[in-house]
């Protein structure tokens, strides 16, 4: 089994929880992540309502840590949830 490595900061350097908890779209959020092995990364945002919103990564990733910026401008406020996949 292949490991990967989450951290999530939103605003300035603010901690969020990311076990099952969404993320408030009113700030830009770093999600970083951590790649044991070479992956193919699919990296999908859902409101709260389950649709999904945006796709931020689907592509194959080196091994070694990664930090992608998510800006939630443009839409409609409330929480999103983030899903990873690594195959």
């Amino acid at each position: 089994m292949n490991a990967i490595g989450l951290e999530i900061k939103q605003g300035k350097g603010k901690r969020v929880n990311n076990k099952g908890q969404g993320l408030s779209c009113i700030e830009v959020t770093s999600i970083k992540f951590f790649l044991s092995v070479p992956e193919h990364v699919r990296l999908d945002i859902y409101n709260t309502k389950g649709n999904k919103v945006s796709t931020l990564i689907n592509k194959k990733m080196a091994a070694g840590e990664h930090v992608i910026d998510f800006d939630g401008e443009g839409l409609p406020g409330g929480g999103v949830f983030l899903q990873i996949n690594c195959r």
